[in-house]
């Protein structure tokens, strides 16, 4: 039989399989910007992961947009996938409830929302982005600015909860005025730390690791020297590390772990479809060495 299919050059057909198996061996995960260098890094890491359970992953990008994301999730059916790794760009479940393929598995990734039935992976990074405006504060820092991408995300509202919750604490007033939002654009980031160093600024926290590539960019294009007259907290969500060294301090999530937990909870949500977890995995934070 074998050499009759090599001679042959068999294909397998992979609609016939889903019907007589009723599985497709198949997960999607879809993301909010396959650019983006967390999001490349985890499917790097889920294409791996699957390979070696005897899956294959599809990937569908949302462009982080809502409306697309609603569609692809109403299009799918068991037919074609197995489950559904989401990283969702909604801000609220509800926009995305009536949406949601019901009968199949869903884990939600470093996205997530409150009080909802689904698993989860997230990357925590609230205690060690406090740390660091503390050491900023300790250090002489009064004027903190913070640029944060999409803060409708759970990520996001995660960063910024910890960085408003030490400033106030230390009883700094005008909180709002460093806030600056942007998005995944190097020229909105650009415009956020020109008003952020006009208002006086001496330190920023980038939101995460593009905004942080983005603001270290602009501070040197303005002429700053990272370590004497600006101070940056950046994140790190890729292996590539390079940039820790002229960061005052850097959060380095663990992406890798994370989709490789994403990876083996669709599938024990696949197998074991009434049991939920919730995974919080934390990051690294590491100091400038001075």
């Amino acid at each position: 039989m074998k050499k009759a299919i090599e001679e042959l050059a068999y294909t397998p057909n992979l609609a016939a399989r889903n019907l007589k198996t009723g599985k497709s061996n198949a997960i999607l995960f879809i993301v909010p910007n396959i650019g983006n260098n967390f999001f490349s890094t985890a499917v790097e890491e889920l294409e791996t992961y699957f390979s070696e359970v005897g899956y294959r992953l599809l990937i569908a990008s949302t462009k982080e947009n809502v409306t697309r994301e609603a569609e692809q999730l109403h299009e799918i059916n068991s037919s074609m996938v197995d489950g559904v790794i989401l990283a969702s760009t909604a801000e609220s479940y509800d926009q995305l409830m009536q949406y949601l393929p019901h009968t199949l598995p869903i884990v939600l990734f470093d996205r997530s929302f409150d009080a909802i039935n689904l698993s989860s992976v997230v990357c925590s990074s609230a205690p060690q982005l406090s740390e660091a405006v503390t050491a900023l504060y300790k250090k002489g820092h009064r004027r903190i600015g913070f640029i944060v991408s999409r803060r409708r995300i759970s990520s996001a509202q995660e960063r910024l909860g910890a960085y408003l919750h030490v400033m106030e604490q230390f009883g700094i007033s005008d909180i709002n005025t460093f806030i600056k939002e942007s998005e995944d654009d190097y020229a909105k980031v650009e415009i956020g730390c020109a008003q952020l160093l006009q208002e006086g600024t001496t330190a920023i926290i980038a939101s995460d690791g593009a905004i942080s590539f983005y603001t270290r960019h602009a501070c040197i294009q303005m002429g700053k020297i990272l370590g004497k007259n600006i101070e940056i907290v950046g994140y790190v969500d890729a292996p590539n590390t390079d940039l820790m060294i002229d960061y005052f301090a850097t959060i380095k999530l663990p992406i890798r772990e994370a989709a490789h937990k994403a990876g083996e909870e669709i599938i024990s949500c696949i197998q074991n479809p009434n049991i939920i977890h919730k995974i919080e995995l934390s990051a690294t934070l590491i100091f400038r060495q001075s």
